[in-house]
């Protein structure tokens, strides 16, 4: 499809998100949604997206477009099931799962993956845990029983995903913390 549009616009809509307009009109999901962020400074980035299209439009140059689709599309309709499925990956998740050997080992996975399990670490209470040779060669690892409730808890229940807060009320408090 063409760029057929000739001004991107973003418009506060009456649930107190951002809309993306084209030409004044609202852009829609593939499952026919407004297209909404909770903030302008999210919207802005999105409009720029569309704003930047040269001829055909590419999704693959639109992130937070197709992003934002998911979000209010997939995610939406059925949070807990998204949060599930979270949970399920996070269980298994070998950046949750370190080996205790041999040292230059742990040394990389801590300089790789600490900086960006800091926050979701803090935020959670949780820490990776280390990994025998043994189940590190199987890569058979799940979160011990005693964890998987609070992943769920927190997956669901006391950070709820940013991306289900979009289309209810367009806050994103899981992120404000700390």
């Amino acid at each position: 499809m063409k760029r057929f549009w000739k001004e991107v616009e973003v418009a506060e809509d009456a649930e107190g998100g951002w809309a993306i307009q084209l030409d004044g009109r609202s852009v829609k999901t593939p499952a026919r949604e407004a297209l909404r962020a909770p903030t302008k400074a999210l919207a802005d980035a999105i409009a720029e997206e569309w704003n930047a299209v040269e001829g055909e439009i590419d999704p693959r140059a639109m992130p937070l477009t197709g992003l934002a689709n998911a979000a209010i599309d997939r995610i939406a309709p059925d949070p807990a099931t998204f949060a599930l499925g979270l949970t399920r990956y996070a269980e298994a998740d070998l950046a949750c799962y370190r080996s205790d050997w041999p040292p230059e080992l742990v040394t990389r996975q801590a300089e790789s993956w600490d900086p960006l399990l800091r926050r979701p670490m803090s935020i959670f209470r949780i820490r990776p845990s280390g990994v025998s040779r043994t189940a590190a060669r199987a890569l058979r690892t799940a979160a011990p029983p005693a964890r998987r409730p609070r992943q769920r808890e927190t997956s669901s229940a006391s950070c709820p995903s940013p991306l289900r807060k979009w289309h209810r009320n367009g806050s994103n408090e899981c992120f404000d913390r700390g």
